[in-house]
C-alpha cells in the first residue's frame, strides 16, 4: 500500500481507545516495552467454550476462522491510515463474531511478534493477527505473501496485479495510471499459515484509499456473516461518490473476485 503518496485524512488512534459494541467492551490498547509475544487473552471474554481455546475447530475454513481467537494483535507499521484500517476490522471481527476479545496494538518491530529474520508470525495458535498494508510497509505480508496468502499484488510494467497464489490465476490486472485518491482497488483476506501456526486478516490496496476500501468492505459486508463465511479473500474496485476521497457510504463497492 503506497500511502505516502496520496494521504487521506484519518485519525491517528489513541494508546487507548475504548468502545462499546453489541457484547460487551472492546478496549484497543497499544504494547510497547515488553515481549509482544505476552499472552494477551482475556479469561473474561465472551468467547464459547469450543474456541476459547484459540484453535480454530476443525472443519472450520475462510473468515469464518476470525471467529477462533480469544484476543486480537493489530499490527501496526507506522502508518496512520493502516492503522486505521486495522482498528477497523479489528472491531469488525469482534461485532461479527459476538465476542469480545481482548486487543492490542502492536508496533510490528516489537520483539516476540515477528520473527526477526524471515517476518514469520510468532503471535501463535491463540492470536488472531489484523492489519492494514501490503508488503512493501508490513513486514510480515512479505512472509505470508510468499508462504501462504491465498492472493498476492504485484505491479509490472505499470499494472496493478492482484493473482492466486495456488494456480496463478489473475484475479485483477489495471493500469496503475487510472488509480487515484477517488478510485482504487482493494484486498482483503485471511490468511492461515500452518508452518507458524498463525492466522492473520490483512487488507491492502494501491494507495491509503484501496487499503481503507477494503477494511470498509470487510466491516460492513463480510463481518457481518463473519460466523459462516467460508470465502477466504475478496478483491474490490472502489469509486469515491461524495468528492470526500475517503471510502464511506457514500460510495460505489464493486465485487470484482472473491474465493477460498
Amino acid at each position: 500500500m503506497h500511502s505516502w503518496l496520496m494521504p487521506v485524512r484519518a485519525s491517528l488512534v489513541s494508546a487507548l481507545l475504548v468502545l462499546s459494541i453489541g457484547c460487551g467492551r472492546l478496549a484497543f490498547q497499544t504494547v510497547e516495552g515488553r515481549d509482544a509475544g505476552t499472552d494477551q487473552g482475556d479469561p473474561g471474554s465472551d468467547l464459547g467454550p469450543d474456541d476459547a481455546g484459540g484453535e480454530p475447530d476443525a472443519g472450520v475454513t475462510g473468515f469464518a476462522l476470525g471467529c477462533s481467537f480469544p484476543s486480537i494483535t493489530v499490527i501496526l507499521d507506522g502508518d496512520a491510515n493502516d492503522t486505521q484500517a486495522g482498528t477497523t476490522m479489528a472491531s469488525a471481527v469482534a461485532s461479527g463474531c459476538m465476542q469480545s476479545p481482548a486487543i492490542s496494538m502492536v508496533d510490528q518491530t516489537q520483539a516476540g511478534l515477528l520473527d526477526p529474520t524471515t517476518f514469520a508470525p510468532l503471535f501463535g495458535a491463540t492470536t488472531l493477527g489484523v492489519l492494514g498494508g501490503d508488503s512493501l510497509v508490513q513486514n510480515v505480508m512479505q512472509y505470508l505473501t510468499m508462504s501462504s496468502a491465498p492472493v498476492r499484488a504485484t505491479f509490472p510494467a505499470g499494472r496493478y496485479v492482484v493473482t492466486e497464489r495456488a494456480g496463478g490465476t489473475v484475479v485483477l490486472d489495471v493500469a496503475i495510471g487510472d488509480i487515484s485518491t477517488s478510485h482504487d482497488y482493494g484486498v482483503v483476506q485471511i490468511i492461515r499459515d500452518t508452518p507458524s501456526n498463525s492466522t492473520v486478516v490483512a487488507a491492502h490496496g494501491y494507495i491509503a484509499q484501496g487499503t481503507l476500501a477494503a477494511a470498509h468492505y470487510f466491516a460492513t459486508v463480510i463481518a457481518p456473516s463473519l460466523p459462516t463465511e467460508t470465502r477466504a479473500y475478496f478483491v474490490l474496485e472502489w469509486t469515491d461518490g461524495n468528492a470526500d476521497t475517503i471510502p464511506n457510504a457514500g460510495d460505489t463497492f464493486t465485487l470484482l473476485a472473491d474465493g477460498a
